[in-house]
C-alpha cells in the first residue's frame, strides 16, 4: 500500500496549532514542569522530597493519559476534515480513561519486563561481593540490559497503535494491543517509514525549542537555575514538548487511518 507520507505529517504538523488543541496540553505541562523546576532547586533524599516528586511525576502522567484520549478522539475528526469542540472530545476522554490507563500500563510492563532483569543484575552487582563476581554480574546484567532494550523498541515498534484503537474503535485493552500488533505486522515496511519521518521530524523540532537554552549555557558556561530567564528557557521547552506531543498523538491517528 502506497501511502501519502506528505499529507499524514502535513495535517498532523497543523493540528497542534489549533489555540483550544494547544492550550490544555500547554497548561498541564506548564503547571508540572513549574513545580518540578522549584523543587529541583531543594534537593534532598529526604522521604518527603521523594514523595512529592513521585505525586507530581504520578499526577502528570495520569493527566497526560486523560489527555491522549481526548486528543486521539479530536484528531480522528480534525484528519476527516471536520471540527469538533475540544470539550466534547474530552467527554470521550473520560469515557475511554480507564481503558486507556490500562492499555498504558500493560505496554509499560512489556517494557519493564524487557530491560528490567539486566537492570537487576547490574544493581545486584553493586553488592558487596567479590570484584570478580562483580564485574561478572555488571557484564551480564549489561548485556542483558541491551538485548531487552532492542526487544523493548522492536515490541513498542509493534504495540504503539494500541492506544489509537482503543480511543478511536472503543476496544479492551488486550484486544487494543493485539489488534495494533495484527495491523503493524501487515504493514511493516509503511510503518518503519513512517515512524523513521515522525523521529526526524521529532528530533528537528525538539532541536529547535532547546536551541535559546543551549546558546545562553554556551555563552555564559552555566545552566540558568531558578531565575526570570529560567522560567523562560522553561516555558520554550514546554511549548515545544507540549507542541511535540500533540503533532505524535495526531500523527499515529493519521496512519492508523491510512492504513485501517
Amino acid at each position: 500500500m502506497n501511502l501519502d507520507f506528505s499529507r499524514i505529517f502535513g495535517t498532523a504538523l497543523r493540528y497542534p496549532l489549533r489555540a483550544d488543541v494547544f492550550f490544555p496540553m500547554f497548561a498541564v505541562y506548564t503547571i508540572m514542569n513549574i513545580m518540578l523546576w522549584f523543587m529541583g532547586e531543594f534537593q534532598s533524599l529526604s522521604l518527603q522530597y521523594t514523595a512529592a516528586v513521585f505525586a507530581i511525576g504520578l499526577a502528570g502522567w495520569i493527566a497526560l493519559i486523560f489527555l491522549i484520549g481526548v486528543y486521539i478522539d479530536n484528531s480522528v475528526y480534525f484528519y476527516s476534515g471536520k471540527r469538533k469542540d475540544i470539550l466534547k472530545s474530552a467527554e470521550t476522554g473520560k469515557k475511554r480513561f480507564l481503558p486507556l490507563l490500562a492499555t498504558s500500563v500493560i505496554i509499560g510492563a512489556i517494557m519493564v519486563a524487557c530491560m528490567g532483569t539486566g537492570i537487576l543484575i547490574m544493581l545486584l552487582s553493586l553488592a558487596s561481593l567479590p570484584s570478580s563476581v562483580n564485574l561478572v554480574m555488571l557484564l551480564g546484567g549489561l548485556g542483558m540490559f541491551l538485548i531487552g532494550m532492542v526487544m523493548a523498541v522492536v515490541l513498542y515498534f509493534m504495540m504503539f497503535l494500541a492506544p489509537v484503537f482503543c480511543v478511536a474503535e472503543k476496544r479492551g485493552p488486550v484486544e487494543s494491543v493485539k489488534k495494533s500488533w495484527s495491523t503493524v505486522r501487515k504493514n511493516k515496511l509503511n510503518t518503519l517509514v513512517f515512524m523513521i519521518i515522525m523521529a526526524l521530524i521529532y528530533f528537528a523540532v525538539s532541536a529547535v525549542g532547546g536551541l535559546p537554552e543551549a546558546v545562553y549555557t554556551l555563552s555564559l558556561g552555566e545552566i540558568p537555575a531558578v531565575s526570570v530567564q529560567g522560567l523562560a528557557f522553561l516555558l520554550v521547552r514546554v511549548f515545544f514538548s507540549s507542541y511535540l506531543i500533540l503533532f505524535v498523538i495526531s500523527s499515529e491517528v493519521n496512519y492508523y487511518r491510512s492504513i485501517k
